[in-house]
């Protein structure tokens, strides 16, 4: 077959696809060296296919360029796709005078003698009036995907792109990472196993990223050719199982829809496995078993969809979640299958594509809550309407047990609104009363302050001198605060040695005045328990609302954030966090 034509070179390129000019030669003994491929036919490839799927071979590719100018031209060819183990590169002149030559790839890349933006690119020198051939041979060790796609560019406009590519890489994994952050604090405040799967999946989105941007074989596991390796894997299985579970714990699907979940279950079988491939040296069966799974992701908004469109609400913010996810790993299958045109465009599409998704998630999740707080709301309203149509039909006795049941459930309400043991209100107290301190800041145009108490080294109490006395400190200290507050000032016990107060219409130099004089008050309090005087202290950090939007949980993070502060320089003090 002929070879492809030669490709015109001139001063400024900027990201040219050289596909009309190359030329394909597949060696499956994986024994040719350069000189025998050079007296090989290259054939060049009809359709705009610049991939080969899974493959053992080493592939060859040629190209032809001329510098019809005046002057040296300083070019760079840079490949897309940089998991692969042996990239080598030959430049050879019109007499076969070789030129340059270059040996990278993931097992000859040395970080300590090559920088990041050079790991998969080739720098080329054409002189005058001079036309050069240029050979690259691209293979594994085993097996590996072959995608060959790569750009033309001269010097300058390329070290501009790489600029530009560090930022857009950084910007999205700065983003994901706040994401990530933001989910684990709710996760821990909630404690919610859909919580837990989304950030395990958004860690795998991370991960696949500084995987596939070559950011971890080159900074983090670069020394490492079994991670170097196995971490496309990891990574990707990582992401897909993940997301997997996420599905099952969000649209409860062992309840709602069993049969999907078992189907469900087997994709997740169906990735571990492909790791367990992996493992034992079978990588080409491990990547047909992943390309097999990426094609379920295509029915999750169908999945979506379908359960919204029945009466599932909660459905609803994952069905249009995972249509992106789906239109996102649809455009790779396009690509891969060659029905797409492999381009710049969609490469930054699959990237932003999983931090519109990993968004979309987020929010689904919260809407997820409202849905099941209005159903919950719905029902007690059911429940009370219900009770009050029998009062109108029921003899008194009836009416009178009505009322009885009424007094026990406000106490009820009261008791799980109370800390049983201080006696002081509990978490859920305090995220409802917070939650009305902010709408009457909104509403009336006022703020408020909020510290955050935690008792130091409470668990040495504990290790020492026993629960009870642990107890009979916290009784002691809930007391000793709850004399010095006002009536307007809310106090609660959020976690074990943890405590917030709300201070309403409070600046945070206010609050920070009675912080100060609480922390004298816990400083002087003495507690005796079964002939032991116990002493403690305690570290605490202030935050303001300030009218910006701030939720709740962000607050108690800015607040938590100047409590790790103070734990960090000594303790027993109070610090403010600054908004900025």
């Amino acid at each position: 077959m002929s070879h492809a034509g030669v490709l015109q070179l001139s001063s400024k390129f900027e990201g040219v696809s050289t596909f009309p000019h190359l030329s394909f030669y597949e060696d499956k003994t994986k024994k040719m060296d350069i000189e025998e491929v050079k007296s090989s036919k290259f054939k060049t490839e009809k359709s705009f296919r610049l991939n080969k799927g899974g493959s053992a071979s080493n592939w060859w590719l040629k190209l032809q360029v001329q510098n019809p100018t005046d002057k040296p031209i300083d070019w760079v060819l840079r490949f897309n796709h940089g998991q692969i183990d042996e990239i080598q590169s030959w430049q050879y002149s019109e007499k076969n005078t070789l030129i340059s030559h270059f040996l990278k790839g993931d097992h000859f890349t040395n970080p300590s003698k090559i920088s990041f933006d050079e790991r998969t690119a080739f720098e080329f020198n054409s002189q005058p009036k001079t036309k050069d051939t240029i050979y690259v041979k691209l293979s594994y060790e085993k097996f590996g995907l072959i995608e060959m796609f790569h750009t033309l560019w001269t010097k300058d406009e390329f070290l501009k792109s790489q600029q530009f590519r560090s930022n857009m890489i950084i910007g999205i994994l700065s983003a994901l990472l706040a994401l990530l952050f933001y989910n684990i604090f709710i996760w821990f405040i909630l404690r919610k196993k859909e919580y837990f799967w989304y950030n395990v999946y958004l860690m795998g989105v991370i991960f696949s990223m500084l995987t596939f941007n070559q950011i971890g074989s080159h900074y983090l596991w670069n020394k490492s050719l079994y991670l170097i390796d196995i971490m496309p894997l990891i990574s990707v299985v990582t992401l897909f199982s993940s997301f997997l579970l996420f599905t099952r714990a969000f649209l409860e699907t062992p309840k709602v829809t069993p049969r999907v979940d078992k189907i469900l279950i087997a994709l997740i079988f169906i990735n571990l496995l492909a790791i367990v491939l992996s493992v034992l040296g079978q990588r080409h069966f491990a990547i047909a078993l992943i390309q097999v799974s990426v094609f379920a992701f295509i029915f999750f908004p169908i999945l979506g969809f379908k359960l919204w469109y029945d009466g599932y609400k909660i459905a609803r913010g994952y069905a249009v979640a995972s249509l992106v996810l789906s239109i996102t790993v649809m455009i790779s299958i396009l690509r891969f299958s060659e029905v797409l045109q492999t381009n710049e465009l969609l490469y930054w599409v699959s990237r932003v594509g999983f931090i519109v998704e990993g968004i979309l998630l987020s929010i689904a999740l919260a809407d997820r809550i409202a849905i099941l707080e209005h159903d919950y709301i719905n029902e007690q309203n059911k429940v009370k309407h219900a009770l009050e149509e029998a009062k109108k039909t029921l003899i008194f006795e009836v009416k009178k047990r009505t009322h009885e049941l009424e007094l026990q459930m406000q106490k009820a309400e009261k008791i799980a609104r109370t800390d049983e043991m201080t006696g002081i209100y509990n978490r859920r107290a305090f995220l409802e009363h917070g939650e009305k301190l902010i709408y009457d800041a909104i509403r009336y145009k006022t703020t408020f302050s909020l510290i955050i108490l935690d008792i130091d080294f409470f668990k040495k109490v504990n290790d020492a001198y026993g629960h009870d006395a642990g107890d009979a400190v916290l009784i002691a200290f809930t007391k000793e605060i709850s004399a010095y507050l006002r009536d307007s000032d809310f106090f609660a016990r959020i976690g074990g040695e943890e405590f917030v107060i709300l201070l309403p219409r409070a600046t945070y130099s206010q609050a920070f005045e009675k912080a100060n004089a609480l922390l004298k008050k816990i400083n002087q309090l003495e507690t005796f328990h079964k002939e032991l005087m116990l002493k403690v202290t305690a570290s605490m950090g202030i935050c303001q609302y300030i009218h910006n939007n701030d939720n709740l949980y962000a607050l108690m993070a800015k607040a938590d954030q100047a409590l790790y502060y103070v734990k960090e320089n000594g303790r027993n003090s109070v610090h403010i966090y600054e908004n900025r």
